[in-house]
């Protein structure tokens, strides 16, 4: 039969030990950084719906007074769309920017705090007109809704 060393029972523990400890240590590390990830995802997500809702006001404002605004003299209004509370500790400030451009309405929707834009969002808003059996028929269509980079 083979005799151990003394202190190799030791040897093998810390061993052992320290392989546990390292894997402890780096499960806990991703488990930050994921944590981390996840909430930084959920601010911008939040972000982005309330600059979504500015944009949605600016679209049925826009729908609504369609005519009127291509046909006023003036090209460009900005709005201030109010205070949106974003998280429980931010109120951010809605701005909402309007362009007519031809027959189309050009939208800008920016999520602001302190006066420095966080998000932005903008679209155009046309209308359109189809010809059906009943008559023609006027719709409005929204196109190129993207996300502004900030």
């Amino acid at each position: 039969m083979k005799h151990l060393q003394p202190g190799s029972a030791i040897l093998t523990v810390i061993l052992m030990m320290s392989a546990i400890i390292f894997c402890g240590f780096n499960l806990w590390k991703s488990t930050v950084l994921t944590t981390d990830l996840v909430l930084l995802r959920q601010a911008r997500e939040q972000k982005m719906r309330a600059t979504e809702g500015v944009l949605n006001y600016g679209i049925a404002l826009c729908t609504k007074h369609f005519t009127s605004l291509l046909e006023h003299e003036k090209k460009n209004w900005s709005l201030n769309a109010g205070r949106w509370l974003v998280s429980n500790e931010t109120t951010y400030v809605g701005q909402l920017t309007i362009q007519t451009k031809g027959e189309a309405i050009h939208l800008l929707a920016s999520l602001l705090l302190d006066d420095a834009c966080i998000f932005g969002m903008e679209c155009v808003v046309a209308q359109k007109t189809e010809k059906t059996k009943e008559g023609e028929r006027q719709h409005f269509v929204v196109r190129n809704w993207q996300a502004r980079a900030v």
